[in-house]
């Protein structure tokens, strides 16, 4: 049995579901269905038990259900080392998300603590080819399952920056003011990078032990942010030029980040599409090795929409290295024939969409 596993889950006005409820073991479920029927709602209310806005980014308000607008409720009960936890995210229209831990009110942090889940989506396809800001946020939230501080490090280390721009945009500024505000920035932009390079660090050794998947290396592109004299001097040198764009122009909010496939020696963006999504796999697999010798458990995984450019074999091996792992893992797919394995612990769920609500065949 995974080491701490979802259970049940049930939906409450949530995209569109009206209300259901879903029971899962506690290792591998195959959610089947045509486009549009509601299997990736069930993955993203699941992401929503961990920090952040889930694995859509999306707004509170936006995960209601349609046309009634009444707000939300997701429940999951959660079972492993010996205890039961129920865990419960809402939102109200009128009101903020709100987040409970056996009927009393928690933090995603703590939620963070008590279960890791991870996720792949098919927008990650175009990860290599996108913006700096979206690989940003790739490594942040694999860096969220090793260093549960590193949301609120990102939180204070923004807000600060927003508001070293907003001095800049009033014009005159106590000096003294500049000066306090950029210590601060400086101890906590230190700490993303170090998080960062340290998680980095650890996925590119776990990466060389890697079978049947390709090797990867993981690389930040841009400044080093790890002595704290040369990039407060960095702040201050740069403050005419900030002031003149309104913008910070030095942080690790500005770093990137690249990845090459060792074996050929190329980079991620020039691979094949199935060659990218491989190898974000195989990022994600030696993420989930090392949470189980990090915590002694395996995280739960979230993969949308997997089966997409990868051939059978890659298909087949990506089970079996999930089986190895002992991790619970929901995957999504329009054809059942995707992931069709004689093993009695994968559930096979279809799901289906009338009038635009979706229910469980």
């Amino acid at each position: 049995m995974a080491g701490i596993f979802l259970k049940s889950l049930i939906l409450n006005h949530f995209r569109s579901y009206k209300k259901e409820t879903l029971n899962f073991s506690s290792i591998g479920t195959v959610f089947t269905g045509p486009n549009g029927s509601g299997k990736t709602n069930i993955l993203e209310a699941i992401s929503l038990f961990s920090p952040g806005r889930g694995l859509r980014k999306s707004k509170n308000y936006e995960n209601s259900r349609k046309p009634e607008n009444y707000g939300w409720k997701i429940q999951g009960t959660f079972e492993g080392l010996e205890e039961v936890y129920e865990l419960e995210v809402s939102f109200q229209e009128s009101g903020d998300k709100k987040t409970s831990l056996d009927g009393k009110k928690t933090t995603q942090s703590k939620m963070n603590d008590l279960v890791k889940i991870l996720w792949i989506t098919p927008q990650m396809d175009r990860l290599w080819t996108s913006g700096a800001l979206e690989r940003r946020n790739f490594i942040d939230r694999i860096t969220y399952g090793f260093y549960p501080n590193h949301g609120k490090f990102l939180l204070y280390y923004e807000k600060l920056v927003r508001e070293r721009n907003e001095l800049f945009r009033l014009g005159n500024y106590e000096k003294s003011w500049m000066d306090s505000l950029e210590v601060q920035i400086v101890n906590y932009g230190i700490e993303i990078f170090r998080n960062r390079s340290d998680t980095i660090q650890t996925l590119n050794k776990s990466a060389k032990v890697q079978e049947n998947f390709p090797k990867p290396k993981l690389e930040i592109l841009g400044e080093n942010f790890i002595n704290k004299d040369t990039y407060l001097m960095k702040l201050r040198d740069n403050r005419n030029l900030d002031n003149f764009s309104g913008r910070t122009s030095v942080g690790p909010h500005k770093s990137d980040l690249n990845l090459i496939y060792i074996d050929k020696g190329i980079d991620a963006k020039d691979c094949s599409t199935g060659e990218q999504k491989a190898l974000l796999v195989s990022i994600i697999l030696s993420m989930s090795r090392e949470i189980v010798k990090l915590f002694g458990v395996p995280p739960i995984l979230l993969l949308d929409e997997i089966g997409a450019h990868l051939d059978h074999e890659r298909r087949n091996e990506l089970i079996l290295q999930l089986f190895a792992l002992k991790a619970q893992f929901f995957i999504t797919a329009t054809d059942q024939s995707f992931f069709k394995y004689d093993y009695d612990d994968l559930n096979y769920v279809e799901i289906l969409n009338k009038g635009g609500n979706s229910y469980i065949k």
